[in-house]
């Protein structure tokens, strides 16, 4: 049950990496009194190459007017990144170019957004990421994903899909191409965690029932029922997976109606059917862009 939800480690660290990285763009904006219209250069310690910047006032993108719109340029001319932002109340995009940011690094197609605001109903924050055209190595590796997190109080809520164009399951034979689905809670002043995970095609184009109809037991015994394995053998081997997942600052504790004996993991937390995550069709075609 716990290797399931090995792939929200992934989750975690790229929406822990995200919100550095919006609070590093935000401090940089701040301690250089970036929030005016000017056009600077500077050398990139990581690549050593000249990157040039422009900040403009009032632009007009996506149908939204903004206060400030941020682009850096790599010394050829190549677009590395874009941050347009308001300062109150906080909200703003910043799009990123791996390479072009950073030419040692080898990712040349990797385009990286993210969406946060302070001025959205439901949530104290909230923030997107959407990464697309990571390059692949391995047949089980990813190349898009779009993740969603918005805190509230003390409770985060997440959901997210990542897409594995080349993933198959027990059935080895079934068209390749699969989205590791997730909805999950964490209570942070209590260190625990509820999450659910599914696996459809990722060429299905609705999230409806998503987590219902390609749940991980569900998916795993038409693998299994397709390769002609017994029924008591199934069973036996999906024994132990139950949905949702619970987790504590220890990591995996019990699943489905083992509800751990815990006053925090209360009804209304545990309780995931308000969150869905993308169409995993959406997440397959994503594809990040300069505005």
């Amino acid at each position: 049950q716990s290797e399931i939800y090995e792939q929200l480690r992934l989750f975690v660290r790229v929406g822990e990496h995200s919100a550095e990285f919006v609070e590093s763009i935000m401090g940089i904006i701040s301690d250089h009194n970036l929030d005016q219209e000017m056009e600077l250069t500077f050398v990139n310690d990581d690549d050593n190459r000249t990157k040039m910047v422009k900040i403009t006032e009032g632009e007009t993108i996506e149908g939204a007017v903004w206060q400030f719109n941020m682009k850096v340029s790599d010394e050829d001319g190549a677009m590395a990144l874009q941050v347009f932002w308001n300062t109150s109340p906080v909200k703003g995009v910043a799009i990123m170019n791996l390479y072009e940011m950073d030419r040692t690094n080898s990712n040349k197609n990797a385009m990286y957004r993210i969406d946060y605001s302070e001025d959205e109903d439901g949530y104290d924050q909230q923030m997107t990421v959407s990464i697309s055209g990571l390059e692949m190595e391995e047949d089980d590796d990813l190349d898009n994903l779009k993740m969603f997190v918005g805190k509230k109080a003390d409770i985060v809520e997440l959901y997210g899909n990542a897409n594995f164009p080349e993933m198959t399951l027990a059935d080895e034979d079934a068209t390749p191409g699969r989205s590791y689905c997730f909805v999950a809670k964490s209570n942070v002043s209590e260190d625990v965690s509820v999450a659910q995970a599914a696996i459809p095609p990722n060429t299905v184009n609705s999230a409806e029932n998503l987590m219902e109809d390609y749940s991980i037991v569900s998916v795993l015994t038409e693998e299994l029922e397709h390769l002609g394995i017994p029924q008591v053998f199934i069973d036996a081997m999906l024994s132990q997976i139950g949905s949702p997942a619970y987790f504590s600052n220890n990591g995996f504790v019990s699943s489905g109606d083992d509800i751990p004996d815990n006053d925090a993991f209360t009804n209304d937390f545990i309780d995931l059917s308000g969150l869905s995550p993308f169409a995993p069709s959406d997440v397959k075609n994503l594809s990040v862009s300069f505005q």
